[in-house]
């Protein structure tokens, strides 16, 4: 396999699609939890910085 092959495989949406079709549901949450509470986490602080200007 060349090395454009591989990266061709890398960005293949398709293999992407199908493989976070097979993981489970719970492992996806677990995946995702901490970019949810980071997100969380600036928009409570850019409020709270808003909030002390004023």
């Amino acid at each position: 396999m060349s090395f454009l092959e591989r990266l061709a495989a890398i960005f293949d949406l398709d293999a992407w699609a199908q493989w976070l079709a097979e993981l489970d549901r719970g492992f996806v949450f677990l995946l995702l939890l901490p970019f949810v509470i980071a997100v969380i986490g600036l928009w409570a602080y850019f409020t709270e910085n808003e909030r002390d200007e004023k």
